[in-house]
């Protein structure tokens, strides 16, 4: 069985709602405009989220290994906050040529309404940063 129509089926067992691809492409629109616009992402953004991805993920087993690890596992936590680091190191960079101009990526941090997950995700990068570090050193 296909993963679509398991999705499918659930979709009909949870809601009563039977998905019919080719009579939704023809229904009318608001104004004849697409629900959804493609994204425009190019190779920076893919990268920027990968590494960000991968950066929160080193930083998360570190911290597990800090609190809840033993004094060989001290190794462990080190070296994941480093790789965390590492990881976020080219993400601001990846982001400004993306954006295109810098004063865009400081926009960025000023203007947080929301509305785009750029600037909310910006925003609490910075908050974190910022907040005291919670792991004693040992």
């Amino acid at each position: 069985m296909r993963a679509s129509t398991l999705v499918e089926q659930l979709a009909t067992l949870t809601t009563g709602y039977t998905p019919d691809p080719e009579r939704e492409q023809q229904e009318p629109t608001y104004y004849d405009y697409p629900v959804l616009k493609a994204p425009i992402w190019r190779w920076e953004i893919v990268w920027y989220f990968f590494l960000g991805g991968l950066a929160g993920g080193c930083y998360v087993i570190a911290s597990i290994a800090a609190l809840f690890g033993s004094q060989e596992d001290q190794a462990v936590a080190r070296t994941g906050y480093y790789l965390s680091l590492l990881a976020l190191l080219p993400c601001p960079p990846l982001l400004i040529k993306d954006l295109g101009r810098p004063e865009r990526f400081l926009n960025m941090f000023a203007n947080v309404d929301g509305s785009s997950s750029l600037a909310s995700e910006c925003s609490a990068r910075h908050t974190v940063s910022r907040a005291p570090r919670l792991i004693p050193n040992s």
